[in-house]
C-alpha cells in the first residue's frame, strides 16, 4: 500500500569512488589502463549501505586523476550483501578514466619531481605518445592474423603471436568505440586539445 507515499528514480552516480578498496590511483605512470575498478570493489564497504539509504541505485567507479590515462571504469548497481561480481552490471558498456589538468601534473604536491608529465604540454603529449603505441600494437596483430590464416594447420600450431598487452588493448578498445572516456578536466583548452588528439 503505497498511499501517502512517493516513489521517485533512483539516483545514478556518474562519478564516484564508493567502495574501491585500497584506494583509487595507480599513478607510477602516465597510463594504467590496465587496471581494472572491478577488482577493487569492496562489497562491504559501509557506504554502499548509505549511498542506498540516500537513494544512489547505480555509479560508476572511477580511478582517481593521478595520472592521464587512469584505469577501466567498474558499472555497478548497488546491492547490499551481494558479492562484487553480483553488482557489476552485465554487458554494460566499457568506460574508461582519463583526466586532465592540475591534479595529472601534480601542480600542488610537495614532490613534483619524477613522473612525467609535469606541464599541459607533457600531458598532450603523454596521450599522443599512449594512441601511437595502441594504433603499432593493433597493426602488429593485425598483420599477425593476416599471416596467421595463411598457413597450414600444422605451421599454425608453430606461429607465435605477438606479445599480449593489456594497457594497448584498452586503448584499442577506445579507438574502435568499445571502450568509452570519462574525462574529468579543469579547462576548456585541455577539454579541446584531448578530443584533438
Amino acid at each position: 500500500d503505497a498511499k501517502g507515499r512517493h516513489v521517485t528514480p533512483g539516483f545514478i552516480d556518474e562519478h564516484s569512488h564508493i567502495g574501491l578498496r585500497g584506494g583509487v590511483n595507480e599513478g607510477a605512470q602516465a597510463s594504467s589502463a590496465e587496471v581494472r575498478m572491478s577488482d577493487a570493489v569492496d562489497p562491504w564497504n559501509i557506504n554502499i549501505y548509505r549511498q542506498l539509504a540516500g537513494g544512489v541505485t547505480s555509479a560508476q567507479l572511477l580511478h582517481g586523476s593521478a595520472n592521464p590515462i587512469g584505469g577501466q571504469s567498474a558499472l555497478i548497481k548497488l546491492k547490499w550483501g551481494n558479492s562484487a561480481s553480483e553488482m557489476l552490471i552485465k554487458d554494460a558498456d566499457g568506460f574508461i578514466k582519463f583526466a586532465l589538468g592540475e591534479n595529472v601534473k601534480r601542480s600542488n604536491s610537495r614532490n613534483n619531481k619524477g613522473r612525467f608529465p609535469l606541464t599541459r604540454m607533457g600531458v598532450e603529449q603523454s596521450y599522443v605518445d599512449a594512441f601511437t603505441r595502441a594504433q603499432e600494437y593493433e597493426l602488429e596483430w593485425s598483420e599477425f592474423f593476416q599471416y596467421y590464416d595463411g598457413l597450414k594447420k600444422k605451421e599454425k600450431d608453430l606461429a607465435v603471436p605477438p606479445r599480449k598487452n593489456l594497457e594497448l588493448d584498452a586503448l584499442v578498445q577506445i579507438m574502435n568505440e568499445r571502450r568509452f572516456i570519462s574525462c574529468h578536466s579543469y579547462q576548456q583548452s585541455e577539454i579541446n586539445m584531448l578530443m584533438h588528439v
